[in-house]
């Protein structure tokens, strides 16, 4: 029944007081609008007119300006409390809540960007990975608020001197700060051989390497492989032996003999230097030490690449010396020089021992089996001098030395990856080529959870965005009808009770939270023991269910708490949906979760999922829409409940942003550093800086195999010492 407008009109007087906080107001007026009306309802029953009822229970209200002082006076408080409240909302919860999203969403990206700029780039530059360290790793994401991650010292022990002209000139800056160090010599060392520098330049550095490191063998092969690529060329040709069987061998085409007998000299002292070290382990674990441990896939994944990033240009110079012994050792014996030849025909196993003693990776265990291996052209070469027992000694000794690489070898194409690719990882099933073993589940487990855990912060990133697209959208609404209305009926900012709040969210965004970990966790109904990709569709139907059950949970709790707020406001307010079409829409979300778990592991279950996915999808952005278009062109005499809907609707999605990030984001980084750490596949040992702990159990397990063997075959001394004479004269085919 309308008002009586003395009655409007002395509670607006009254009430005059409270402008500056209108929900206040309202709420005022309306009580004091009801204790009016209980009045003239109490006179009415005592057979008073209605007119006759209205004067009386004026009068007996008192003066309007008295009540609005006294109103003024008992809620000034309160109005202080709900404007820092409401400055609060403004000053602090919307933009927070925004400062989080983008801030979760840019990282994400970043971390993405990182990741697949790692994984295109394993070969990265000494001087460009620092920069590409500074950007994915601890410290240097947000440089306004914290240091860089090196300093000036420590970046100089990556990237040397940046202002000289090539990379090992800068490198070489390292060592001259600390001319005691060969740990940065042999790094500029490595360095100057990548680069093909000029001869001249890198033979006078590496006499100047054996000057400062006289025992050590491996300037002293550099300096042998400079000048064997000077005095000749090797070529590889296939021939075939009396058999018919296929060999191949290397054929020495002589630019300057000379330089070659030079060359050979050099490179028979260094086969009796007690050891061979280039020091790049060293180096890498000097380097390692200034890097803090990651704590995301993406920091790991740049560590993991700067490893493999380090320069090995000694071992295929080796491998070269390797092949042209043999050749050469057939050069003297045709000379008749067959003392001399003994040398190069035996140099294969102290060459080897060389590489394999300073090996940490497995591509310098794999270039040490293959030099062993060409022990087989010198027992080729003894056979054709008529030294019989001595071919078959070294023939024997070659395949030992390369048994534990060839069985190795084997034990990999025995096994087939598809009996674990659908439980393991994407990393893994790229490194897993690679093992002398089988992987368990214990082992395939971390990093299959680990795609999971990337995955669930990509969809929290897009929910939350989701989230502020909505935001968004209720601002515009917002601003539609405080622009359409006139100043008395704009929208409201309704400030709703901590319970109420507390209630909404816990129902609509920390329940459906909670619920999802359980299923995927605990309940062992989630196929995690599956692999990402192999379930990707199931999975992805299921988040996208999470994010649709959210959204409806949310906008039909936070609705109904502002509607409910509105009508005890007064605020017109149109009439409700229909519940049927409500209640439909749960029964057919239900259906939905129910048909997942059961038909997710099948190929028919995947087209199903397609095909629901997309229609939940589609039928998600019409619905929203739908809405959209609802609360911007209602009739106007509702405009104002629009308008409140939307404005108050922003608080409550700030709330539920800053909540699931906060109960998610931490969890979630929680357990990307837990399987990070737990995983065999990408786990960096501290000790021992190579690529993860499974090269490491791979290359020690072969180089004991190797050594041992090598010990075996050095007890029984030189090949020169067995009881066999070589002919005076030689027939060298």
């Amino acid at each position: 029944m309308p008002q009586d407008e003395r009655i409007t009109k002395i509670i607006n007087e009254a009430t005059e007081g409270l402008r500056d906080d209108e929900e206040l107001r309202l709420d005022v007026k309306a009580e004091l609008a009801s204790h009016i009306d209980d009045k003239v309802e109490s006179f009415k029953s005592e057979g008073k007119s209605e007119e006759e009822s209205v004067e009386i229970a004026l009068t007996s209200f008192g003066n309007a300006s008295d009540i609005a002082t006294e109103l003024t006076r008992a809620n000034i408080r309160r109005m202080k409390i709900r404007s820092i409240a409401r400055l609060l909302i403004r000053a602090v919860l919307v933009p927070l809540a925004v400062a989080i999203v983008l801030i979760l969403s840019v990282n994400h990206c970043i971390r993405l960007r990182g990741t697949l700029a790692f994984l295109v780039s394993a070969g990265a530059e000494p001087q460009s990975m620092i920069a590409r360290l500074n950007d994915v790793l601890p410290g240097t994401r947000t440089p306004a608020i914290a240091d860089p991650l090196l300093n000036a010292q420590h970046a100089f022990l990556f990237e040397g001197d940046p202002t000289r002209g090539t990379k090992a000139a800068q490198q070489r800056a390292i060592w001259e700060a600390d001319t005691d160090s060969m740990v940065y010599f042999g790094n500029y060392i490595s360095c100057l051989l990548s680069e093909n520098s000029d001869p001249s330049l890198l033979e006078e550095e590496l006499r100047l390497g054996e000057i400062l490191e006289p025992d050590n063998a491996r300037y002293t092969y550099a300096l042998a492989e400079i000048l064997l690529k000077r005095a000749c060329q090797t070529e590889l040709s296939s021939v075939r032996n009396d058999n018919g069987e296929k060999k191949n061998q290397t054929e020495l085409i002589i630019n300057d003999r000379n330089l070659l007998d030079r060359a050979m000299t050099t490179f028979s002292v260094a086969l009796s230097k007690p050891y061979y070290k280039t020091y790049a382990s060293d180096m890498l674990c000097e380097q390692f030490a200034l890097l803090p441990r990651p704590r995301h896939f993406d920091q790991h994944l740049a560590q993991m690449t700067f490893l493999s990033s380090v320069l090995h240009p000694d071992i295929f110079a080796n491998r070269e010396l390797a092949r042209a012994a043999p050749e050469y050792a057939r050069l003297l014996i045709h000379e008749g020089r067959f003392e001399e030849a003994r040398v190069f025909l035996n140099a294969w196993l102290p060459l080897s021992l060389h590489v394999l003693n300073s090996s940490f990776s497995i591509i310098e265990v794999l270039i040490a089996s293959t030099i062993a291996q060409s022990g087989h052209n010198s027992a080729l070469i003894y056979e054709e001098v008529g030294m019989q027992t001595t071919a078959t000694a070294v023939r024997e000794a070659a395949t030992r030395m390369a048994t534990p690489i060839n069985d190795w070898n084997d034990r990999r194409r025995e096994r087939s990856p598809a009996s674990w690719a659908p439980t393991s990882g994407f990393l893994q099933r790229l490194l897993t080529p690679f093992l002398n073993q089988a992987p368990t589940q214990e082992d395939l487990a971390p990093g299959r959870n680990l795609e999971y855990v990337l995955f669930e912060q990509m969809v929290l990133s897009l929910m939350l965005f989701l989230f502020l697209v909505l935001t968004c959208a209720c601002l515009v609404i917002s601003l539609r009808w405080q622009l359409k209305l006139h100043s008395e009926s704009r929208p409201l900012l309704i400030l709703p009770s901590w319970r109420t709040v507390v209630h909404v969210l816990a129902l609509t965004v920390a329940l459906p939270f909670v619920a999802f970990y359980l299923y995927t966790r605990w309940s062992g109904l989630a196929g995690r023991g599956f692999s990402l990709s192999h379930r990707f569709a199931p999975v992805a139907m299921e988040v996208l269910l999470l994010t649709v059950t959210i959204l409806f949970m949310f906008a039909a709790m936070a609705k109904r708490a502002i509607r409910t707020r509105c009508t005890a406001l007064g605020i017109a307010v149109p009439e409700p949906g229909s519940k049927r079409i409500r209640w439909l829409f749960v029964g057919a979300l239900f259906v939905v979760w129910i048909s997942v778990l059961i038909v997710r592991r099948s190929e028919v279950g995947r087209v199903y999922l397609l095909i629901v996915g997309s229609t939940l999808s589609i039928a998600f952005l019409i619905c929203a829409c739908l809405a959209l278009l609802k609360h911007l062109a209602a009739h106007p005499s509702y405009g104002r409940f629009h308008g409140t809907l939307a404005r108050s609707a922003i608080p409550f999605l700030c709330a539920a942003m800053i909540v699931a990030a906060l109960l998610c984001q931490p969890y979630l980084s929680h357990q990307e550093a837990a399987f990070l750490n737990n995983d065999p596949f990408l786990r960096l040992p501290h000790e021992e800086k190579v690529f993860t702990w499974w090269e490491t159990d791979i290359v020690r397990s072969l180089k004991k195999k190797m050594l041992s063997t090598a010990a075996s075959i050095m007890q029984k001394g030189p090949f020169h010492n067995i009881d066999e004479t070589a002919p005076d004269e030689v027939p060298v085919k």
